[in-house]
């Protein structure tokens, strides 16, 4: 009678909400392998956490869940949110997922394809996803390698950015330079084209003062920095890990060039 009780005591603790949903109301994943089986018609999501059998849980957990909870339920483009508890899970850990809570993954194709540790990093996707700022990655979609030069250049002659994330990182000790280019299956679109060959001929010249990254707007995936308007092609100039001034259309662009190449830029003044 008391191994009774004891068990529907800790049933109910397990029964708790967060505003409107608990954790039963999301199927859970008892095994890593299980990721492979999602993401193949859409993309789904995987909620991470740490539980214990009284419902003891992180602090970062206790954030998030009311509003994950929510979102999973009532997100306008009916992404599925799965939930998996590490005290539950059997397995090998996915690879590149790390050992920590709360986390968020994204899966496509049974791949993690995109990934949030933190109560923070979660709430960004979430209002980001809401606001149609986040990027989906399409595993499927990557691109060969362009082998088509402009100028003296061509695409691969410079790192790429594949998260949106990375401009975080940049500008950290320098201004550095981000442009924004438009290539599919078909090649480059024509509005990229039209600033290529004076765009990576300033941008290998000797001289040159700051670095220079190139994103792919049909490649790079994930969140949009808030002053970030997902077109192209754009040049942005980026200093403590913050977009500072960004350049939209060709005309703006070769007319940024132009005066970079005459001297009249001081890139210090983006040094906010």
């Amino acid at each position: 009678m008391v191994a009774a009780l004891l068990i529907f005591m800790l049933s109910a603790c397990g029964e708790r909400y967060y505003g409107d949903y608990k954790y039963s109301d999301f199927e859970a994943i008892l095994h890593w392998d299980d990721l492979q089986d999602l993401g193949h018609d859409d993309y789904e999501l995987v909620y991470i956490y740490n539980r214990d059998f009284l419902g003891g849980e992180t602090t970062g957990t206790k954030l998030v869940n009311e509003d994950l909870f929510a979102f999973g339920k009532e997100n306008a483009l009916g992404l599925e949110l799965y939930r998996l508890n590490l005290r539950d899970v059997s397995g090998v850990r996915a690879p590149g997922v790390q050992r920590r809570d709360p986390k968020v993954l994204v899966v496509r194709f049974g791949e993690v394809a995109d990934k949030f540790y933190g109560a923070a990093p979660i709430f960004s996707f979430l209002e980001a996803v809401e606001q149609d700022r986040y990027v989906f990655p399409d595993l499927f979609g990557k691109l060969d390698e362009d082998d088509t030069h402009y100028g003296d250049y061509r695409y691969s002659d410079f790192d790429h950015i594949h998260n949106w994330r990375t401009i975080h990182d940049l500008g950290r000790d320098e201004v550095e330079l981000v442009y924004v280019y438009a290539r599919h299956e078909g090649g480059s679109s024509s509005s990229s084209e039209a600033v290529n060959e004076a765009l990576f001929s300033y941008a290998k010249r000797e001289g040159t003062p700051v670095p220079f990254y190139l994103a792919n707007i049909h490649e790079t995936v994930g969140l949009l920095p808030e002053n970030l308007i997902h077109q192209s092609p754009a040049l942005l100039i980026v200093h403590n890990n913050v977009i500072q001034e960004s350049f939209y259309g060709a005309t703006a662009i070769l007319d940024f060039i132009a005066s970079a190449e005459a001297g009249e830029i001081d890139f210090a003044q983006f040094e906010h």
